[in-house]
């Protein structure tokens, strides 16, 4: 390879780089977001005036990680209460025709409660990340303080999973990689 393909190349892996670890940095901050909604909503409704501080730096090990019905739960939870924040800011317009309103996603919970001592999740966590990821710019809250709709037809969400697990494999050794 040639000196001028390897500087090629070389732009190429950073860019590669710099968009891994932006995909990666947007979708914890949302992740973040979500479960602040949800903290909020959950000191409302217990009736604690304060929220406690927030301890960042313990990070969980992956074994450590909750799973289960309650963990489902606050997912959908945390959906719910992302997209009554979309629909108060007047930004559910601007969402695919089919994306269910906060009230559906309300009665689907309920539903998914009633019958039955175990929780089973509605997808709807999985299926606000698609769409996030789709029509929304990923940095808009951190740039200009709050949600941008990026215009366009959104992908399905199966195009969206299939691209971005694609992408998250083929650069998963760049996360760490400084060179």
């Amino acid at each position: 390879m040639g000196q001028e393909d390897q500087q090629t190349k070389s732009v190429v892996d950073a860019a590669e780089r710099q968009a891994v670890t932006e995909y990666v940095a947007a979708v914890i901050l949302e992740a973040w977001r979500q479960a602040d909604l949800v903290a909020q909503l959950l000191h409302r409704v217990l009736g604690h005036d304060h929220m406690p501080a927030t301890d960042t730096a313990g990070i969980l090990a992956k074994s450590d990680l909750p799973v289960g019905p309650a963990v489902d739960f606050l997912l959908d939870l945390g959906a719910l209460a992302r997209v009554a924040e979309c629909e108060d800011a007047k930004l559910s317009r601007h969402l695919p025709a089919d994306f269910p309103a906060a009230d559906e996603i309300r009665d689907e919970m309920r539903n998914a409660l009633q019958g039955t001592s175990r929780y089973s999740s509605t997808g709807i966590s999985r299926r606000l990340l698609v769409t996030w990821l789709a029509c929304f710019a990923w940095d808009g809250r951190n740039v200009l303080g709050g949600d941008v709709v990026v215009q366009g037809s959104p992908m399905e969400s199966e195009d969206v999973i299939e691209r971005l697990a694609e992408f998250l494999w083929k650069n998963r050794h760049r996360l760490s990689d400084e060179n």
